[in-house]
């Protein structure tokens, strides 16, 4: 009897252990094979697009890019990307903000390896992942009102800034000029309307951005 293709996963996750445990049980299982492994959301959206998975496991809280803005890079540049967010929030809000992005399927890292292998098996079946992306760089509604449209740089930078990154360390992080984090930081503001370190910090955590945990204290 012929055996089944395997189904292909790319798996982006920041946290090296987390990465290798999940690695490790989807080839146990026998039904996956890992292509690739990100260790950010940067990676993975060039990893996903070089070599276009089955299914890509991503999880939302990582450094460079988030999870979210991740997916909806991907899906902007192939809306056939099927990607399961893997997350420790358990609220609804979260799981509908991985929905806008693009994600077709949105799992709790408290759940099960069963749950975990089901999912991808369902997810990797889907014919037609959505029926319409959003669109990269665009939010819907955050809070009591209506977020600003960032671009993917800006949030980026927002990322790091809010989660005590330096300019400095901003500049070496994204490869790109202090001059220009200056200035897209300078962006962020006029577009947000907020001019200080705390409001970014709180806008970002409202956004999805960054999770709502205590932030590092900032390095000069």
């Amino acid at each position: 009897m012929t055996q089944p293709k395997p189904i292909t996963v790319l798996v982006a996750e920041d946290h090296e252990i987390v990465r290798q445990g999940l690695c490790g049980l989807l080839e146990l299982h026998g039904q996956f094979q890992i292509t690739g492994e990100a260790r950010n959301g940067r990676e993975a959206v060039e990893l996903a697009q070089t070599l276009r998975p089955d299914v890509i496991l991503m999880d939302v809280t990582m450094p460079v890019l988030n999870g979210l803005e991740a997916t909806r890079e991907i899906i902007a540049t192939w809306p056939a990307a099927r990607i399961l967010i893997l997350s420790a929030h358990s609220d609804a809000e979260y799981e509908k903000r991985a929905t806008q992005a693009g994600a077709v399927g949105f799992l709790q890292k408290q759940g099960t390896v069963d749950s975990l292998t089901k999912a991808l098996a369902e997810i990797a079946q889907v014919r037609s992942p959505r029926k319409q992306p959003a669109e990269p760089g665009q939010r819907k509604d955050v809070s009591a009102g209506h977020s600003p449209q960032l671009t993917t740089r800006e949030t980026e930078v927002l990322q790091l800034v809010a989660g005590g990154a330096s300019n400095k360390q901003v500049s070496s992080s994204l490869g790109i000029g202090i001059k220009m984090v200056e200035k897209l930081r300078h962006q962020i503001m006029d577009k947000t309307h907020l001019h200080d370190l705390a409001g970014l910090i709180r806008y970002a955590i409202s956004a999805g951005v960054i999770p709502n945990q205590p932030q590092p204290k900032r390095t000069p």
